[in-house]
């Protein structure tokens, strides 16, 4: 599957967050994939403003959590979807729409939020283990230490980690019916 253009500023986020560590977007895309979140009709919290005359307007809507894919849909109460750039713009990795007109809450969200931090992390221990191998020497005086690249990614990764939005599992007892 090519690389979707709506990806580009969570690719390039990760970048930011490992540095360039060699791999390339689709592989960056596969991994955020990994840690995908599908959303359907998620309620937005409304942010009202006061305005002149002392009207109140709900011009801004926040998700609880950023990082989503470009293209997410708003809808209105009676769930008819709005149009990006005309009806409102978007800060996708911050989880902020700003609509052009006010619209009485509540405004729905559906798209796709992506775990950054855990993607990061799982992208710095494949790199780490890449450079297992990797190996210090010293030539002409000067001394060259490679091995720190799997130390350092690693210590990174596990910085990420705690960063990493929780992971819910099912577990079931086999002694209790």
């Amino acid at each position: 599957m090519p690389v979707r253009t709506t990806m580009a500023d969570l690719i390039a986020r990760i970048t930011d967050l490992t540095g360039d560590l060699g791999f390339s977007e689709q592989q960056i895309q596969d991994a955020l994939d990994r840690r995908r979140t599908d959303v359907r009709l998620l309620p937005l919290t409304p942010a009202e403003s006061i305005q002149a005359g002392g009207l109140v307007a709900f011009l801004d809507y926040y998700a609880a959590d950023g990082d989503w894919e470009a293209g997410a849909t708003l809808q209105t109460l009676n769930f008819v979807p709005l149009t990006e750039t005309t009806d409102y713009t978007a800060d996708y990795l911050v989880g902020h729409w700003t609509l052009t007109a006010s619209l009485f809450p509540p405004c729905y969200l559906t798209g796709r939020t992506y775990d950054v931090y855990g993607t990061a992390a799982d992208l710095l221990e494949r790199s780490a283990r890449l450079q297992v191998n990797a190996y210090d020497f010293s030539t002409d005086g000067q001394s060259f230490h490679r091995s720190q690249l799997s130390t350092n990614r690693l210590a990174l990764a596990r910085q990420y980690r705690r960063q990493a939005r929780p992971q819910v599992i099912q577990m079931g007892r086999s002694d209790v019916q």
